[in-house]
């Protein structure tokens, strides 16, 4: 598990912010200018960015001026601290690179249940909440409203 949390680390102090978008994934990318609203770019080309890695631990103003640009162009920031992250199909997972309190924003209401019965289901969060430990893992099976 160690391992894991290393090498996420050892990539984000790599390549910096991950942008993962419909076209795949950039650490490249820039915010421009679109008809008066911010949106993230790959070579000057618009992209509709949907996830964000943050940016290596140990730069916290960086980061945060980063999550900020983030949210400016449109983007849905999952969560803000440097723990190991997924979410796809109807599942969400965290798991703890450093113990402590982990917040998940999710992109809309959503009930929740964790698969290993770790907490209680919730029913219309907006964020998940959890106390962990280093190296513990939370799974939600979620169902979510539509926009």
């Amino acid at each position: 598990m160690k391992l894991i949390s290393m090498l996420v680390a050892a990539m984000a102090a790599a390549i910096g912010p991950a942008v993962f978008g419909q076209g795949g994934i950039s650490a490249a990318a820039t915010v421009v200018d679109v008809g008066g609203v911010p949106r993230f770019a790959i070579d000057g080309k618009p992209m509709a960015a949907t996830a964000v890695m943050p940016s290596p631990a140990g730069k916290p103003g960086e980061a945060v001026r980063q999550l900020k640009a983030f949210r400016e162009a449109g983007t849905h920031v999952w969560m803000e601290t440097d723990d190991v992250f997924a979410a796809g199909r109807g599942y969400v997972m965290v798991h703890a690179a450093s113990a402590g309190e982990k917040r998940v924003n999710l992109p809309m209401p959503c009930n929740a249940h964790e698969i290993f019965g770790a907490s209680p289901d919730i029913s219309g969060a907006t964020v998940l909440v959890e106390r962990l430990g280093l190296g513990e893992t939370r799974v939600w099976r979620t169902s979510c409203e539509t926009r």
